[in-house]
């Protein structure tokens, strides 16, 4: 295969746009863990968590609040792991990912039937980029509560990141089938990518077309698609017309400028 110096260099480039669950998966526990009444002097472990729960949810949720009572909740209760999985989420919020994940770990150690404490941390995990580490927890958690679309996300990316594409397939394929994502272009391009990514091409061309198909004017699937015809299926015309379609699409992003002046040069040599 050619080499080029831009982005066509190598394999099926993905687009930012097209990556999936960046945020989603980050779903709130708060609505997960036990929900009680008031609190009353001198606080009750019940109490102290429902506070914690209101201080953090919300849009107008106090994470350094919250973090500051979650750690006198876990040591007024050290061996309640909801309290440690809210202190590992406001630590997240805080910007300080290791004690989240230390937290989170804790959480899991005391319960590790707890949902809340085995998806957050492989969620952090996930995010502190220990990928290969947080597919433990994840298939716990999705033991747990089978199904549970959050986790196949995240499963996922980590087997995705972790070159283990098959299982990244496994767990794409029935996002792409039912739920929030099904029938949206976002599942057929990750599944594209691990083919790709195995060097099946024909294969990552038929998902690619599914993406395309399902959102014709998504440029992340017009331009993965436009890629894959040119440097591996041989259908340069075709890949032309994709290459000005996605030029068309992001003409108002001054972001893209210096990704489509590239494009405009391939499509030149084509």
């Amino acid at each position: 295969m050619k080499h080029y110096s831009y982005i066509f260099a190598l394999l099926l480039r993905r687009e930012k746009t097209a990556r999936l669950f960046t945020a989603t998966a980050c779903f709130c526990v708060l609505s997960l863990l036990p929900s009680c009444g008031k609190i009353s002097p001198p606080p009750s472990n019940d109490a102290m968590i429902s506070d914690l729960i209101s201080t953090a949810s919300g849009p107008g949720a106090d994470w350094k609040l919250a973090k500051s009572k979650a750690y006198k909740a876990v040591k007024a209760y050290p061996e309640d792991p909801n309290a440690r999985v809210i202190f590992a989420l406001a630590s997240e919020q805080s910007g300080h990912i290791n004690d989240a994940v230390e937290s989170a770990r804790a959480a899991v150690r005391l319960d590790p039937d707890n949902f809340p404490a085995q998806f957050h941390l492989g969620r952090l995990l996930v995010l502190a980029q220990h990928c290969e580490e947080a597919l433990g927890p994840l298939k716990s958690a999705l033991r747990i509560s089978p199904g549970n679309q959050e986790t196949v996300i995240l499963l996922a990316k980590a087997s995705q990141n972790t070159g283990l594409y098959d299982d990244a397939i496994r767990y794409y394929l029935p996002l792409s089938r039912g739920g929030r994502y099904a029938g949206k272009s976002e599942p057929f391009n990750e599944i594209a990518y691990a083919y790709a990514m195995k060097g099946d091409y024909p294969k990552a061309y038929e998902y690619l077309v599914q993406a395309y198909k399902s959102s014709q004017n998504n440029p992340s699937a017009v331009l993965n698609l436009a890629i894959l015809c040119d440097l591996h299926m041989g259908k340069k015309d075709v890949a032309k017309k994709l290459y000005q379609k996605y030029i068309e699409l992001t003409l108002k992003n001054p972001d893209l400028k210096a990704r489509r002046s590239e494009i405009d040069q391939r499509m030149q040599a084509l």
